[in-house]
């Protein structure tokens, strides 16, 4: 080694008395001591370069930004708007952060523009607010005309200078908080519509017995501030905070929320990057039922509107807030955490709900939105649909193949394209062929329908009287065309007229364009519920419009099950992307100047929302005979309108008697409360991973709205024909969620099993499919048990881990698994080429929880929730069974009426103590003559296994299962309801003797017994701790009779 000379050993020497300097404990908080007090000092001369004007109230982080400019996207905001507004402007943030926001107010400011109202007077259940500070951009700045002057904002919106706040208290655990302005008391701005409970407050709870505290004055000044606390823990669901924006005006209402944490789901529906909203970042979309041509993650806002989310308190326990108003509004998160509403019209009526468990507030949200629909056995099978033109012999030959290779399937609609077929007389006779040849195979028959009518009246003057046309179309379909109302639209001189729009003619009839002009008849009719509450309700002429079309002109009259209501957002095409609004919606722009660009994005591919419902109605308010006139716009019951569609339809089949047989009713969009009307498919999704994993989000948001019967068309609706692995996965994923269909949009690669082997997908690909359907077909029993009980109680059927494991935190954030009711926890693969997927199994409080494998019994052992690597092989879903479950299943058939002729098999899994539960409904599949309430015919067996307490004996440990119908109403079944089988997992010991003993009402009937000759009854797999009694001839769950058995084991 070469020696060093001494300026290099000084060298040296100096480095190791600085490194050990650094590594000196007292210095290192000196030295932060020193940084932060740099940082301090410097901050404001940095936020005075980046600002300019060097004003410190700018000098907010990211995440305590609130956009100052309402409602404009971003990209239409410039520095000299923003500044002039009175808000501060960043040159330096991101993409995804606010750019436009408040100023910064403190106590001592003496610059306070922050938007706030001051409380004037109060009460336990009322309160007055006047206007302290209106935000510069929404002054009431008016010239000697009294026209607004505000250039930004050029006929914007008019702060009301005082508010009212009622409290109204429902139940210990539900309230609403409304604020409305004062001059407006006679603007009715939510209309109820049908079916949506109107709940009045119970006066004999007060805010002092109420388990909520509510405040409404800031702490700090006279300022009006909401707080809502928990009573019994003194938790807040709810705080709007001293330094949100507060306002209230007569096209924009802004009020923001301090949530208590970051764990909130809801307020769909858009796409989501997870169940739980993803806080880590602002986040904007919209509550606005709008048409995508390709439904994608980058979408603001979907086909629904479900202003309502659910949270948990930071001592864990959940509540859950319902924003009760129709109007568009934009949702915005920001990493504080917080959560903006800014809405476009109507009241603040908030509706809280407390609970312990998040059953308490599932169950609670449907006193208000209704009981979901019971759904028809049928449903829960698995469907196909496609859009074509004329010809039937593809979905023919698919039917036929589907039967030939025993792939079981229960529904079919031929051709979505119905709507197009008024294009031709007799058009529908090919597809009445259709159907009559799905009634003979027992598949159950449905079809699309779109609320548009063509519009022919051109071309009905242009064509002769002997134009077969006339008889098919101009005379038939035009029925009741004058005397049912239409949405209507006003030119730039004030004249009304029907509002004519475009929609698809997939199949370009011989008189129309690839495009169709179609007009829109409205489905909302106002009545007088109570003296403050306005509903709606579906005009007589429009549903016997609907009822001549489905009977007279289509001739389907007892041929059809169910209905899917499609395009009902609604659709207008004229309404691009591209198109200039300005043209378009020409007043609308025009009184709508400081807000078009948000309505720009609104109104695409919808109507102008300046359109209204019919003329103006005159309704009475008060027992005086004194009238209002009241005129329906449509920006305010946009988003009602997919929900009064499904209504009148349902209505409709309601009234038909030809089939007793309960129908479905489906539907694109919905709002909150349609899940008492029935189904929703989202249709439009790309065939991508993304949407994959959308699908699974989207189920289990609307479980939460109380829609428990949805679906998403397996690989996709549109894009490109996905891989054999996307197509795979989709089906395993789809196979276990509420609603399955395979449904492809016009000139799209179909993607049902047939057509998927065609496209030279391989027969193990098939095979694989087949094996997937079959799974669902046996867990139907267990799957139509938990829609009864969603049903009757509000549990929901897919339910997210944490619902049944709330005392576990790690399931709060849990969104690609879920559970089916309390027994069967699905974990499926949502990525492409995974070598295996991480699974949680969570625990309960006690740490008693024990798992099963579903398909050998195998036993997953589990120390307070743990995750495990499960197998992604491509054949395979993960399935498990939750200890202390019993889940009944039944053998496959071709159909679900040919599966209900089969025997059933009952899964035990027993818990760590022994016992298990679980339960069957079955009923005859139709509703009462009038079509409410409980079907006539219908039981429900209970199922239940204790190990008995064995003191008397230590040699031997017995266990008895019980079979006792609960419930019973029944007359008659065709179908099978004998028990053939029963697998009890979790057994340790063997069974001694080889013997189970039968009782039918207390007396014994039979003894199977594996040591008689022939009879083998009895076998236990070792491996997996499976035992199974099987040939069982003796149990009808039908029959009216309870049954016990009754077996032991030896001890060792």
């Amino acid at each position: 080694m070469k020696n060093l000379n001494e300026e290099q050993e000084k060298l040296i020497d100096n480095q190791i008395s600085w490194g050990n300097f650094f590594y000196n404990k007292k210095f290192q908080i000196i030295l932060v001591i020193i940084l932060c007090a740099l940082i301090g000092i410097g901050s404001p001369f940095l936020w005075g370069e980046i600002w300019k004007k060097g004003d410190h109230r700018c000098a907010i982080e990211s995440d305590l930004r609130y956009e100052c400019l309402p409602l404009s996207p971003n990209k239409t905001k410039s520095e000299d708007q923003c500044r002039e507004a009175g808000c501060c402007w960043d040159t330096t943030a991101r993409d995804n952060q606010i750019q436009c926001f408040n100023v910064l107010v403190t106590n001592k400011d003496n610059k306070n523009t922050i938007p706030a109202y001051t409380v004037i007077d109060s009460s336990d259940s009322k309160a007055k607010l006047r206007v302290k500070n209106s935000p510069i951009y929404l002054k009431n700045q008016t010239d000697s005309n009294g026209k607004q002057t505000n250039q930004w904002f050029l006929g914007g919106p008019i702060v009301y200078e005082t508010l009212e706040v009622n409290i109204d208290y429902y139940k210990t655990n539900h309230f609403s908080i409304k604020i409305f302005p004062e001059e407006d008391k006679r603007n009715f701005n939510f209309y109820l519509p049908e079916g949506l409970n109107n709940i009045k407050p119970n006066k004999s709870i007060t805010a002092d017995t109420v388990n909520a505290k509510i405040s409404l004055v800031s702490k700090l000044n006279d300022n009006f501030v909401l707080t809502v606390k928990r009573r019994d823990t003194n938790q807040i669901i709810f705080t709007t905070g001293d330094f949100t924006p507060f306002i209230y005006s007569e096209g924009l209402i802004e009020i923001t929320n301090l949530l208590p944490n970051d764990l909130i789901y809801g307020l769909g529906q858009s796409p989501s990057r997870g169940f739980k909203h993803n806080m880590t970042y602002p986040e904007h979309w919209s509550i606005f039922n709008k048409y995508n041509l390709n439904l994608t993650a980058n979408q603001s806002s979907w086909y629904g509107s479900h202003p309502f989310y659910m949270g948990w308190t930071n001592d864990n326990k959940p509540y859950g807030v319902l924003l009760l108003n129709s109007f568009p509004m934009e949702i915005i998160t920001n990493s504080r955490p917080s959560l903006t509403f800014k809405i476009v019209g109507g009241h603040l009526n908030f509706h809280f709900f407390i609970g312990d468990t998040p059953q308490d507030i599932y169950t609670q949200l449907h006193t208000i939105i209704g009981p979901p629909a019971m759904p028809p056995y049928w449903a829960l099978g698995f469907h196909m649909c496609r859009t074509q033109c004329y010809n039937l012999q593809t979905a023919q030959n698919i039917k036929n193949q589907m039967i030939d290779k025993n792939i079981p399937y229960d529904s079919d609609c031929g051709n979505a394209a119905t709507s197009m077929l008024m294009f031709r007389a007799n058009g529908f006779e090919e597809l009445t062929k259709f159907f009559d040849d799905n009634a003979n195979k027992s598949i159950s028959s449905w079809i699309v329908m779109v609320p548009h009518k063509a519009n022919f009246t051109n071309d009905c003057e242009k064509l002769s009287d002997s134009d077969e046309f006339i008889e098919g179309v101009c005379k038939n379909w035009q029925k009741n065309d004058n005397s049912i109302p239409w949405l209507q639209i006003k030119d730039i001189n004030g004249h009304k007229d029907k509002h004519f729009g475009s929609f698809y003619d997939w199949c370009a009839g011989k008189m129309e364009s690839k495009n169709s002009s179609v007009k829109y008849p409205s489905f909302m009719e106002p009545y007088r519920i109570d003296q403050n509450t306005l509903g709606l309700k579906v005009n007589d002429k429009v549903k016997e419009t609907i009822d001549h079309d489905l009977n007279e002109v289509m001739k389907l009259k007892g041929k059809i099950d169910g209905i899917f209501a499609d395009y009902n957002t609604p659709l207008d095409l004229k309404y691009t992307t591209t198109h200039n609004m300005s043209q378009l919606c020409p007043v609308f722009t025009l009184n709508n100047q400081w807000n078009k660009y948000y309505y720009s994005q609104l109104n695409q591919y919808s109507p102008c929302l300046d359109v209204t419902h019919g003329d103006k109605y005159t309704i009475d308010y008060t027992t005086g005979g004194k009238t209002n006139n009241y005129t329906l716009d449509h920006l305010a019951l946009h988003n009602l309108y997919g929900y009064q569609h499904t209504y009148a339809i349902k209505e409709v089949l309601a009234n038909d008697k030809t089939k007793l047989q309960r129908k479905l009713v489906m539907s694109l969009s919905t709002f909150i409360g349609s899940g008492r009307l029935g189904a929703h498919i989202g249709t439009n999704m790309k065939a991508s991973w993304d949407m994959l994993v959308q699908s699974n989000i989207q189920t289990l948001e609307f479980s939460l709205y109380g829609i428990p019967l949805t679906g998403f068309p397996v690989c996709g609706f549109k894009g490109d024909a996905p891989d054999n692995e996307l197509c795979l996965r989709w089906y395993q994923l789809a196979a276990l969620q509420p609603f399955m269909i395979s449904h492809r949009d016009f000139n799209e690669h179909l993607t049902d099993p047939i057509s998927l082997a065609k496209d030279g997908k391989s027969q193990m690909i098939l095979d694989a499919i087949k094996s997937t359907i079959v799974i669902r077909y046996r867990l139907l029993p267990y799957f139509y048990t938990m829609f009864y009980l969603n049903h009757i109680s509000g549990e929901p059927a897919v339910r997210p881990l944490f619902y049944e494991f709330y005392n576990d935190t790690n399931t709060f954030k849990i969104d690609k698994q879920f559970m089916w009711g309390k027994a069967l926890m699905v974990s499926p693969v949502l990525e492409s080429k995974p070598k295996n997927i991480s699974a949680y199994f969570p625990q309960n409080k006690d740490n008693t929880e024990v798992w099963y494998d579903y398909y050998n019994g195998r036993r997953i052992v589990t120390k307070k929730g743990q995750t495990e690597n499960l197998s992604a092989i491509e054949y395979h879903i993960n399935l498990h069974v939750r200890g202390g479950r019993i889940i009944p299943t039944q053998k496959e058939g071709q159909n679900t009426y040919k599966s209900r002729q089969q025997p059933f098999t009952l899964i035990v899994a027993l818990s760590l103590n022994g016992s298990a539960e679980g339960e069957l409904y079955v009923d005859n599949d139709a509703d009462k003559p009038d079509h409410s309430g409980q079907p006539d015919d219908y039981f429900i067996s209970k199922f239940s296994v204790k190990k008995l307490d064995t003191t008397h004996n230590n040699s031997f440990i017995n266990y008895t299962m019980n079979i006792v119908k609960t419930i019973t109403n029944q007359k008659a079944f065709t179908f099978n309801y004998k028990v053939e089988e029963i697998k009890i997992f979790g057994v340790i010991d063997p069974l001694f003797p080889l013997q189970f003993n039968l009782f039918i009402d207390g007396n014994l009937k039979r003894t199977y017994d594996n040591n008689k000759p022939n009879q083998r009854h009895i076998t236990y797999d070792t491996t997996t701790g499976v035992l199974s009694f099987k040939n069982i001839t003796d149990i009808d769950m039908s029959a009216k009779s309870n049954y016990t058995l009754a077996w032991s084991f030896k001890k060792y």
